[in-house]
């Protein structure tokens, strides 16, 4: 079982769809430290993902805070960041469990780091989500995609590609989105 402590909410369903393609149980999920503190103290998971940046303290301060309240107890951590600074798998490495995960990352990199902080085995899936059904056809639907990170883009963008859309034009930011939105017919703006 694992909680997801992200304050993205495309972010934690492209965590949450991972976990699922992996056949792992997510317990819940939170947008801050503190809320994430309080429902791991209810759900008691076996592990923990959290993003490095939160909107009241950071990735490595929560799991510090949890080591702290549940000693022998605490949940495996995984902590997803982008950064490559060389201070940060030093002070992940005085944390007892705690991986440091970067992005981008894969279903199956994100399942090994589960692994190495509870010590279980997930079984790695090997198919593909399948697209929902509906009446409107997702492949004809065109979708535009805007935020200033080329990963977050690349994210969202396999999540929409899983759920059945395949048409799709990236833009960096309102500006581009907004020129963009003149000149191209979009039906879904992400």
């Amino acid at each position: 079982s694992v909680h997801v402590v992200e304050p993205s909410r495309v972010q934690a369903t492209i965590i949450k769809n991972y976990l699922q393609e992996q056949s792992l149980t997510v317990v819940g999920s939170s947008a801050s430290g503190a809320a994430a503190i309080e429902a791991i103290r209810q759900q008691c998971p076996r592990a923990v993902i959290s993003a490095m940046y939160l909107p009241d303290l950071n990735g490595l301060e929560l799991a510090e805070q949890i080591r702290s309240e549940f000693k022998g107890n605490a949940p495996g951590f995984v902590l997803i960041t982008s950064e490559q600074a060389e201070g940060d798998p030093a002070m992940s490495s005085q944390l007892n469990r705690v991986q440091l995960l970067r992005k981008p990352f894969t279903p199956t990199q994100l399942a090994e780091a589960l692994h190495q902080v509870t010590g279980a085995s997930a079984s790695l899936s090997s198919a593909s989500p399948q697209p929902t059904s509906g009446k409107v056809d997702r492949g004809r639907l065109r979708v535009m995609i805007v935020d200033d990170s080329a990963t977050a883009r690349i994210n969202v963008r396999n999540v929409l590609q899983g759920l059945g859309f395949s048409q799709f034009l990236e833009v960096p930011d309102g500006a581009h989105a907004i020129a963009m939105a003149a000149r191209e017919i979009c039906d879904l703006i992400v």
